[in-house]
């Protein structure tokens, strides 16, 4: 190419001389930075979403771990009627910075997750991580209000609600992760840490609706399907530091 410019240049200054030249350089150099940037745009693109991937991992990792410490410190506090900053001031400090922090992560990280691996996994897949990332920001929002104390329940409901819309999008993710095999040993992981607490969540709704009771699961049920919800949540976090992430999905 530049010897090309070189020979251009001669030419035009063989027929037209300082013109010809000044016209040549005129007429080539808007293309010339047009293709330094879309050449140097592509670069730093693909530089984020390489940093973007890998900060997104981590996210979740530490979301997922967030998210058990969210739940574990909002039962420990021995009232949930008690004006913000009352007796159990400090636990509902930390659940104020915990749970709201917990989603983003997970919002980061699921994000991360679509971007990287929702093509492979399929478009149905792809729609559900989106989902799961719509549900995290609605959960982050319910944590905020739960921990402020802004008329209690309604709050509560959003942080469950979005939770479980999250975690679900994860398990189904997880499912079509397992039929593609999009990410060997890592599949299952997804699916039994997405699902387990909807189904039982699913699975209390209509104990009740059947008996017409408001009795609740066993406290330990809860506590084991929250378990392994973050156990297999984390263990897939981690398990992904070491994953290729699709060629396409770098472009």
């Amino acid at each position: 190419m530049s010897q090309l410019f070189k020979d251009c240049s001669r030419e035009a200054l063989a027929l037209r001389g300082t013109t010809g030249l000044i016209t040549l350089w005129l007429a080539t150099l808007p293309d010339l930075f047009k293709t330094a940037f879309e050449e140097n745009f592509k670069e730093i693109t693909h530089m984020s979403k390489e940093k973007f991937h890998r900060l997104g991992r981590w996210a979740f990792v530490l979301g997922a771990a967030l998210f058990l410490l969210a739940f574990v410190i909002g039962g420990m506090e021995a009232s949930t009627d008690d004006p913000f900053g009352g007796p159990d001031a400090l636990i509902e400090y930390f659940k104020l910075g915990i749970g709201p922090l917990a989603m983003l992560l997970l919002f980061v990280g699921i994000a991360s997750l679509r971007s990287a691996y929702g093509d492979a996994a399929g478009s149905v897949a792809k729609t559900m991580l989106s989902i799961s990332v719509i549900g995290s920001l609605v959960g982050g929002i319910g944590a905020i209000g739960t921990g402020l104390m802004l008329s209690g329940e309604p709050w509560w409901y959003l942080f469950f609600g979005g939770a479980m819309f999250m975690l679900l999008g994860i398990g189904v993710f997880g499912a079509y992760c397992m039929r593609r095999q999009v990410l060997p040993g890592l599949n299952w992981l997804f699916t039994l840490g997405g699902l387990t607490l909807p189904l039982l969540s699913l699975a209390q709704i209509v104990f009740q609706m059947v008996t017409d009771s408001q009795a609740n699961p066993a406290e330990w049920a809860s506590q084991l399907a929250l378990g392994v919800t973050t156990v297999a949540l984390l263990a897939a976090g981690l398990q992904l530091q070491g994953v290729e992430v699709p060629k396409a999905a770098k472009r």
